[in-house]
């Protein structure tokens, strides 16, 4: 949700500022996917002491947090020593690390948090979220090798579905995906391919055993990111819980149907399809903030399994009547 953003800010500073983007590796892969003209990461270290040093050789003329909670990236900005360091008001007392604290808006859109934060730099135009789906497929061999046509003149003719996900109250029902599966195929001539980290094989594995109709083909644990995002914006329509796998699909376009149960719908909801929730909501729900669970005792996650395979289909449904009517 911060990519297109980010590409606005490097389009609106001179060609020789470098960026530098301070971040864990789990997430360095996703800046790799969108190329960036004098741009480079630059990962967490173990050794605080060494970073420090590096952080203020560097001499930064400006510093962004993107962070709204933690204190860890508020000092790394006061270690720059920046004359400029912006940030969110999140943690009053955090603030004082910044020479310019932004508003945040808890149940925001987080990309549009994200366009006002990198806007108190230069100037980024509201609505920046142009699909990233050619730099995706620009990716050559990095496309899975059956799905090798994906891109072509034909149209696609798969599903991408993410089983499981980061965090269990993200998980919906394999007797869901199952039936949703077969459904995509009956209805829509639609075969599923299925995409997940290793830890989701299992259950994806669970999902292709229960379907009645064609078999979905399981990608599970075997994909690397970059293949991942490029499966995905290959696809005619991408199913799948809120996580990074669903914000990279909606980054490159592809229609989607988000599930969204602990997480709040309207902050973290595709730009390119429909977001899904229990109706009618459960009054705990959401009940994530910061990406922090605050469950209420005996929480089974009910919010998610409480999502029905129709309320999916529909929403694939109004998805595609809405893109019909704009073509």
């Amino acid at each position: 949700m911060l990519l297109p953003s980010l590409a606005s800010l490097r389009a609106a500073l001179p060609p020789a500022i470098r960026i530098d983007i301070l971040c864990e590796p789990r997430n360095a892969a996703v800046f790799g996917l969108v190329p960036l003209a004098n741009t480079r990461t630059i990962l967490y270290t173990k050794r605080p002491l060494t970073l420090r040093h590096r952080l203020r050789r560097a001499g930064y003329a400006a510093v962004l947090d993107t962070e709204q909670s933690h204190w860890f990236s508020a000092i790394f900005a006061a270690w720059t020593r920046a004359p400029i360091r912006i940030g969110f008001d999140t943690v009053p007392a955090r603030s004082r690390l910044y020479t310019e604290s932004v508003p945040y808006e808890p149940h925001g859109p987080e990309r549009e948090q994200f366009r006002r934060l990198l806007a108190a730099l230069a100037h980024i135009p509201e609505g920046a979220t142009a699909p990233f789906g050619p730099c995706f497929r620009g990716l050559g061999g990095q496309r899975p090798p059956s799905l090798a046509g994906g891109s072509g003149a034909a149209p696609p003719s798969f599903a991408a579905l993410h089983i499981g996900g980061s965090n269990p109250s993200k998980h919906w029902p394999p007797e869901r995906y199952a039936s949703l599966c077969d459904a995509l195929h009956s209805q829509r001539g639609l075969r599923a391919v299925l995409v997940g980290s290793a830890a989701d094989r299992e259950a994806a594995t669970r999902v292709a055993a229960l379907c009645r109709a064609a078999a979905p083909e399981n990608r599970a644990g075997e994909l690397s990111l970059a293949e991942t995002a490029t499966l995905c914006a290959d696809a005619a329509l991408f199913i799948g819980p809120d996580s990074g796998i669903a914000h990279l699909t909606d980054l490159a376009g592809t229609p989607s149907v988000v599930l969204f149960g602990s997480g709040d719908a309207a902050k973290w909801g595709p730009c390119h399809g429909a977001a899904v929730s229990a109706a009618p909501p459960l009054p705990c729900a959401p009940c994530s903030r910061y990406g922090t669970l605050h469950r209420r005792p005996g929480c089974r996650y009910e919010c998610m399994a409480a999502i029905t395979v129709e309320a999916v289909l529909d929403a694939a449904s109004a998805i595609s009547r809405r893109r019909g009517e704009r073509g």
